[in-house]
């Protein structure tokens, strides 16, 4: 599996994280804008972009830390056992049962977070 698509995307959307913050920091010390005066609909924007973002990052994180966490293996003279023979063989299945997971825990975690007011 290639992995330089993902870490160009882990790089794009941490950037927007930093700049997005960045640009939040000055415009509220320069034309003092507040989370009072976006109101709830801005406010629950922006907490939906930043969410997009960081589930972006932590997405695209998987496949280059499994890639790299192979690789090293190898490089260090586990590549012939079996199971990491096995894992990186079939890196692709691993990233996906991995990104299943994660949704999992996001499906699961779901009604908890619009019951703790993230939402609102």
């Amino acid at each position: 599996m290639k992995t330089e698509p993902f870490l160009i995307t882990l790089a794009v959307s941490s950037c927007l994280i930093i700049l997005g913050s960045i640009t939040i920091v000055v415009l509220q010390s320069t034309l003092k804008v507040t989370i009072e005066r976006l109101g709830p609909v801005w406010t629950l924007v922006i907490k939906l972009i930043y969410l997009m973002f960081f589930l972006v990052m932590a997405f695209s994180l998987v496949p280059v830390v499994l890639h790299f966490f192979f690789s090293v293996q190898i490089k260090i003279g586990n590549g012939d056992l079996v199971l990491i023979r096995w894992l990186a063989a079939n890196e692709p299945l691993v990233v996906y049962s991995v990104w299943g997971m994660l949704v999992s825990g996001l499906v699961i975690a779901l009604p908890a977070v619009v019951k703790g007011g993230l939402l609102k």
